[in-house]
Formats: structure tokens, C-alpha cells, sequence
């Protein structure tokens, strides 16, 4: 299948590879998980001690909005894991940097430790 979009200005380089990927076959649940774009992205996880009863529905309203008018882009994606964050940086934008220190603050509300993984 394949998907077009906008490519920020890259070398012929990243830009053939981004194409490549868009084309390629992805499992169908990719899109569900959050990964449609991780070969393309900044992967981390942001493990801290989730609460049995956390609900990040404030947190929700709280985060910038990822959406890049005018494309089918995110500037980041993020899910609630049993043990903290996943969050998919895009493109290590300003939207992202905030959305990523905003869940690390989020973290470091429920406990004294976060680790953060680069995957």
C-alpha cells in the first residue's frame, strides 16, 4: 500500500528511505499499537510505578496537540503501558520535546524514580 505525505526538506537519502517504509508491508495491528511511523521516529519508554487506578484523561487534555496541519503526520504518539510511557518522538520537534517532559513530569508525580529508555 502505499501512503504519501509530506517529507520535511531531507537529503534524497532519508527521503527515499521514508518512501520505502511507507510502502512496505506492516502488520495489521501496527496502527493500533502506535507504530505506524516507528521506523521513522525516536522510540523511548518512560518507566515509572503506574498506580493501580491511573487514569491519564487530564494528562490527555494537558499534552499539545501532535496533529501537523495540512498532513497525515503526528509530531509524536504516546500510550499508557502497565510499566509507564511509550512515547514515539516523529521528528524531534518542539511539540514533541514538550509532550515528552510533560509525561516525564507526569511520572515523576507518582514517584521519586522514572527511568527513560531509548528503544
Amino acid at each position: 500500500m502505499l501512503r504519501t505525505g509530506h517529507f520535511p526538506p531531507t537529503d534524497a537519502v532519508a527521503e527515499t528511505v521514508a518512501l520505502l517504509w511507507f510502502c512496505a508491508d506492516r502488520p495489521p495491528d501496527a496502527a493500533a499499537r502506535g507504530v505506524a511511523f516507528g521506523a521513522m521516529g525516536f522510540e523511548y519508554k518512560i518507566r515509572f510505578k503506574v498506580p493501580p487506578a491511573f487514569s491519564h484523561e487530564r494528562l490527555l487534555r494537558q499534552l499539545p496537540d501532535p496533529a501537523i496541519p495540512s498532513s497525515s503526520w503526528l509530531e509524536y504518539e504516546y500510550r499508557l503501558e502497565a510499566d509507564g510511557f511509550y512515547f514515539l518522538d516523529n521528528g524531534k520537534s518542539a511539540v514533541a520535546s514538550i509532550a515528552f517532559r510533560q509525561l516525564v513530569d507526569e511520572a515523576l508525580r507518582h514517584g521519586d524514580r522514572v527511568e527513560i529508555e531509548e528503544l
